[in-house]
């Protein structure tokens, strides 16, 4: 929704200002009304059994399902050859009962943006999916099956679960890793206590809890004085990333994510167990609002379904400066930030810059500031298809300025190699931090923020790790 018709033509300006030059040519393509037809018959069909499924059996919550009472609009546009289609799924939240199921009778090309595209459609976009459809067969994969309905169902029992029932659903995946649970003492430093044939194992489940380094470290300390003998094991709702992952083994602790525990079922085939376990406590649930759930899920989307390269650069770019405001905007007492910003002498350019107006006087953002003299964070969004190297990176560096600071984060699709490690290292030793994040590891960032934990954990473990190393 647009405030006025200024605003919506600044935003068409914005969206169709990519280079076309830079683009694929796609050759014109014509689908027949008749496959249209039977293209809009099958989809119609596999909805209508979603939501049969769905009403018999979680008629209490029909909300919660992305494409259940929503408005369903439909498009084709050509993705990996001539004969193999993109097909795209968009589910609208609507106000007047308009449930419709439209299937648009034309050939689209989405440039710039996945999940966008320049229709006028006044309804909030809710969730969507991107298919290949195969024009020959005239099929994609189905998906509104009841394992999809399933994978929703997990979703959004752990997102809206609080701690006493994240615990409880942890003791039921576990069990079926036969770990057999026993009573915990009352005053107990561990969530849970379990034996698994001969061994005794302890758990500690991070539910919205500081996952930095050191907290870990400290963590591990008080467990391994409290029962040298028992093995123990963390449980995360997000994986928790490579430093933590690190320490974990070499420390020799166990760590499971309550979302691969689910996954388990799901490879065998046996999701309907998770159905019975959470189907009788939905009504316990307390829904929070879905407007950060479809947020998160439409940011993971467009990260994962953007190409690599110089041709989509502007995408993952606007990508990239949505998702930094996503997971830290409530860092800030007040998010003021502006994009693609040049120095004085317009030869180096800064794709966002952030005023570092902090709120916690103990985060990162504080230790940027009084550290590394940061009046702005600097962040730079590369859409290289290979590892970033020490070329690359000291070019973010040269971003960095005396009234600005000396702190960047660098959003980056594969990481960064052997020799821009080297790079990174060698820039803190002259005072300049520079902080890369990856796209799996972004992602996992936006999944901590959609459960309602703070990403700021993940920052802290980097700038950890890299100081250990010099």
């Amino acid at each position: 929704m647009f405030a006025d018709e200024a605003e919506k033509k600044n935003k068409l300006k914005d969206i169709t200002s990519f280079n076309k030059k830079s683009l694929i040519i796609k050759p014109k393509v014509k689908i027949s009304e008749k496959d249209y037809t039977l293209i809009k018959e099958q989809l119609v069909r596999e909805i209508s059994i979603y939501k049969d499924y769905i009403l018999n059996n979680y008629s209490d919550n029909l909300d919660i399902f992305p494409f259940y009472r929503k408005k369903v609009i439909a498009y084709l546009t050509q993705g990996i050859s001539k004969e193999v289609f993109e097909f795209r799924i968009h589910s609208y939240v609507t106000t007047d009962d308009d449930y419709s199921i439209t299937l648009k009778h034309h050939f689209y090309d989405f440039y710039p943006s996945y999940a966008y595209n320049l229709e006028e459609i006044t309804n909030d976009l809710f969730s969507w999916v991107v298919l290949a459809f195969d024009r020959r067969r005239l099929s994609y994969s189905n998906p509104f099956t009841v394992e999809s309905i399933h994978r929703e169902l997990v979703s959004r029992y752990i997102n809206n679960a609080n701690e006493n029932q994240i615990t409880e659903f942890v003791k039921f995946l576990l069990k079926f890793k036969r770990f057999n649970f026993r009573s915990k003492l009352e005053r107990a430093e561990y969530d849970l206590a379990a034996h698994l044939d001969s061994d005794y194992y302890i758990f500690e489940i991070f539910y919205r809890q500081s996952k930095s380094l050191d907290n870990m470290t400290k963590k591990i300390s008080s467990l391994t004085k409290l029962s040298n003998e028992s093995k123990i094991c963390f449980i995360f709702i997000v994986y928790p990333g490579r430093e933590v992952a690190s320490l974990l083994k070499q420390k020799n602790i166990l760590f499971y994510n309550i979302f691969d525990l689910c996954d388990e079922f799901f490879k065998v085939d046996n999701s309907i167990v998770l159905h019975w376990y959470i189907k009788p406590l939905l009504f316990k649930l307390q829904i929070q609002d879905n407007l950060i759930q479809k947020l998160g899920e439409s940011l993971i989307n467009r990260l994962i379904n953007c190409p690599e390269g110089e041709k989509n650069w502007s995408d993952y770019e606007k990508i990239g400066v949505d998702t930094f405001k996503f997971l830290f905007q409530d860092n800030f007492k007040k998010f003021l930030s502006e994009e693609q910003v040049e120095n004085d002498l317009k030869n180096h350019r800064r794709d966002l810059l952030v005023n570092n107006n902090f709120k916690d006087p103990s985060s990162i953002w504080a230790e940027a500031k009084i550290k590394y003299n940061s009046s702005a964070i600097i962040i730079d969004f590369k859409n290289y298809s290979k590892k970033l190297n020490s070329s690359t990176l000291f070019s973010v560096s040269k971003y960095t300025k005396k009234n600005v600071g000396d702190f960047a984060i660098v959003f980056c699709r594969k990481g960064i190699d052997k020799t821009a490690e080297i790079e990174q290292r060698d820039l803190l030793r002259n005072g300049k931090l520079l902080l890369v994040f990856k796209d799996d590891e972004i992602i996992d960032m936006i999944r901590e923020k959609m459960i309602g934990e703070d990403p700021i954990d993940r920052l802290e473990s980097k700038k950890f790790n890299l100081i250990k190393k010099i």
